[in-house]
């Protein structure tokens, strides 16, 4: 394995003005097909007024997100922070963190800089009370998401720079602290599809609940949901039972990446890298396993051969969520050991982003 790189925290000062002062009570950017989330690689189902936020959360019963930022780059695309960008690589590629998100929440992304784009002086004055500590920016670059009822009411807050397990362990553990938010709704209760309410008690991180609605189904489709649930929960054996019984090819080209994950989990790094060179990019998940294939040569030591499978990779599909990661980590793998990110610019990008990355990726840190 490769040494552990030592990446310093960064401390970036800004000057936002004077927010209280300001008279805008809304993004600048009206039209929400001209939002640079609008159609947002990740899946993310992000709405774009602090209202339409409120509204949404309070008819359907969900948390509020609130994504404050603080700077944008003008190198990014539409402009998004550096902390969004690395947000957007790090745990917003994860489906369960999209999957849980889009169910039970509801994101709002804007800028507390008076001078962007999507500048909301309402939102910024909900969040610096949400978030006292918000008042003083020029030490907090990087505003957290912060969680909120419909009503107002502060539920917490989680990093930008989460992994994609530590931001689902938070969302899971703000439901169960509020489970008014995280129970089945009556349509919900009522759906009379196995399949389809299975698929929903997945994305719920219900698992054992998952499990137990796929009984007596028999289909392809049934086994993967089996599959990936024993996946998910180590159960090697009844992951390798219910792969046996899958015929239809979009879920054997599932299980291929699958496979991928269960060898990552148990660090089988020799059968991730015979494996995932069968995948070829018909396959959906096709840079998701060049990412895995990419971490198992860089643990080998072979880290050159693992940051050009990751800029390969990107270039299949370069608008993608996982184009995302597959950057970030050919970046912060192309770094010497130890470097202190003591800029926005340190990190190399194939996609000329701008990642503000102070913890690095876990991943090459295993």
């Amino acid at each position: 394995m490769c040494q552990k790189s030592i990446i310093a925290p960064v401390l970036l000062l800004f000057c936002l003005g004077s927010l209280a002062q300001a008279q805008e009570t809304g993004p600048v950017i009206a039209d929400s097909t001209e939002h640079p989330l609008s159609k947002d690689s990740t899946g993310i189902d992000w709405v774009f007024s602090l209202e339409e936020a409120i509204t949404k959360a309070t008819e359907t019963n969900r948390i509020v997100i609130l994504k404050p930022v603080s700077y944008r780059s003008q190198k990014n695309k539409a402009h998004l922070s550096p902390s969004a960008e690395t947000q957007r690589a790090i745990s917003f590629v994860d489906s369960r963190v999209v999957d849980l998100l889009n169910q039970r929440f509801v994101p709002y992304y804007f800028d507390m800089d008076s001078a962007g784009d999507l500048y909301d002086a309402t939102a910024t004055q909900l969040a610096m009370e949400l978030y006292p500590d918000l008042r003083y920016l020029s030490s907090m670059p990087t505003p957290p998401l912060l969680f909120m009822t419909p009503q107002k009411k502060f539920l917490g807050y989680a990093s930008n720079f989460l992994s994609g397990q530590e931001l689902l362990e938070k969302m899971i553990a703000i439901l169960d602290e509020n489970p008014i938010y995280g129970q089945l709704t009556a349509a919900e209760r009522a759906l009379e599809d196995p399949l389809q309410k299975a698929r929903l008690l997945l994305e719920l991180r219900q698992l054992d609940a998952a499990m137990e609605t796929l009984e007596g189904q028999e289909t392809s489709e049934a086994w993967f949901l089996r599959a990936r649930i024993a996946r998910e929960q180590g159960e090697w054996l009844s992951m390798k039972n219910s792969i046996k019984m899958i015929t239809e090819k979009k879920y054997l080209q599932e299980i291929e990446v699958e496979n991928i994950l269960r060898y990552w989990a148990v660090q089988n790094l020799e059968a991730i890298k015979m494996k995932a060179v069968d995948i070829d990019n018909e396959n959906p998940r096709f840079q998701e396993a060049m990412y895995y294939l990419g971490l198992a040569l860089f643990h080998s030591n072979d880290v050159d051969q693992a940051i050009e499978v990751w800029q390969k990779a990107i270039q299949a599909n370069p608008e993608s969520a996982w184009a995302n990661r597959l950057d970030l980590t050919q970046g912060l793998a192309r770094l010497d050991p130890g470097t202190y990110l003591s800029s926005r610019d340190t990190i190399p990008s194939v996609l000329n982003r701008v990642y503000l990355c102070p913890n690095g990726n876990d991943d090459l840190n295993r």
